[in-house]
């Protein structure tokens, strides 16, 4: 198995803008973790939606908000990461489980 890299970058508001077209109303931003946006997400029958890097918006946290690594953790899942308002609520998705690379084959 060979390690596989994916240089990722922020999306622009622009490119943001243009990849959801019409349907930008209806993708639902976390407020405060515009940083953490790492795409747009489609799902069958669905209008597509923000991509946040979950480890992106805790350590938004730690350093924004000065909150220790667990406390921004817990706060994220109460908070946001379980917060359902209607179809166009985000998803989050951690990119490498427990901050390890992942073996791809």
């Amino acid at each position: 198995m060979t390690k596989s890299r994916t240089s990722l970058r922020i999306w622009t508001e622009n490119e943001l803008i243009t990849e959801l077209g019409d349907y930008r109303e209806h993708a639902l931003k976390a407020d405060g973790f515009d940083q953490a946006i790492i795409g747009v997400g489609y799902r069958p029958g669905s209008d597509p939606i923000l991509v946040y890097d979950l480890d992106k918006c805790i350590n938004t946290l730690v350093k924004r908000d000065e909150m220790s690594p667990e406390d921004a953790k817990d706060f994220f899942e109460y908070n946001t990461l379980e917060a359902w308002v209607g179809e166009g609520t985000p998803i989050y998705i951690q990119l490498k489980p427990n901050g390890k690379d992942v073996e791809r084959s």
